[in-house]
């Protein structure tokens, strides 16, 4: 494990997480200079759902959608991390929120067919 991954504390048998580790760095760094900027939150948000942090992950997705409520990446997002926490029937309304701004997203549709199965149903 490299310093980095323990200063972000990321799990040790993360696949990935000398890569992940300075990403991480980087992102925490940017969002201290630009707190309000939502690629970079989301960016952030997407590390988190990574590494299996999902309530960081929903609050930075929520950051998001405080500056941008239209962001479908980050409504997707935030879907995947109330996943990530078994929070499967918030989830799905949240994908259902998501697929009434990009109807014909194939990844949005994917997701929620996926939060269905993780819930047992079809």
């Amino acid at each position: 494990m490299t310093f980095l991954a323990r200063l972000v504390k990321i799990p040790v048998d993360l696949p990935g997480a000398r890569v992940i580790a300075p990403v991480w760095v980087v992102l925490l760094g940017r969002v201290k200079l630009k707190p309000r900027d939502p690629d970079l939150l989301r960016a952030l948000a997407s590390i988190y759902v990574m590494v299996g942090q999902s309530r960081v992950a929903i609050a930075r997705c929520d950051e998001v959608l405080a500056i941008a409520p239209g962001d479908v990446n980050a409504i997707d997002g935030k879907a995947v991390a109330l996943d990530l926490a078994q929070r499967h029937g918030e989830a799905q309304a949240v994908y259902r929120r998501a697929l009434t701004l990009a109807p014909e997203d194939p990844i949005i549709s994917n997701n929620l067919a996926l939060s269905l199965l993780m819930e047992g149903r079809t």
